[in-house]
């Protein structure tokens, strides 16, 4: 059987239905970027890092060429969304997400982007281009 290289990686941002902060103490937070890296897993994703915001979700992946992207986001958003909410707290997701590509080179760079989301929005330091939601305006 042939083997294929793909070196593709991934910064996936999604939003809380409508940006509300549904996700506000550290215990959720840590809650829920362990069911997302445990769902990323199950769909044979490397995670990198997790960002938890109040509103949105930072995802620093590789994904298999055999899989599609939409599906794994589909699956993984799906699965937590009704975990958490049966679990910990109500979470609902806004539809769509942005995902941009970037090189092996960028990716400490972009896991320390995700993994100090607090900060960097603390300080009004965001990376526009990281923060983009397909529902997001132009």
């Amino acid at each position: 059987m042939a083997r294929n290289y793909v070196a593709a990686y991934y910064h996936i941002v999604w939003s809380t239905k409508n940006r509300e902060h549904m996700i506000n103490t550290d215990e959720q937070r840590i809650n829920m970027k362990n069911h997302l890296a445990m769902q990323f897993s199950k769909n044979r994703c490397m995670v990198y890092e997790i960002g938890v915001m109040a509103d949105h979700i930072h995802s620093v992946v590789t994904i298999p060429p055999s899989e599609r992207i939409s599906e794994v986001i589909g699956h993984v958003k799906g699965e937590t969304a009704f975990v958490f909410s049966r679990d910990v707290t109500l979470v609902k997701w806004q539809e769509g997400y942005g995902v941009t590509t970037f090189a092996k080179t960028e990716l400490q760079k972009v896991c320390e982007y995700a993994a100090h989301q607090q900060q960097h929005h603390g300080d009004n330091r965001v990376w526009p281009s990281l923060e983009k939601v397909a529902d997001d305006t132009e």
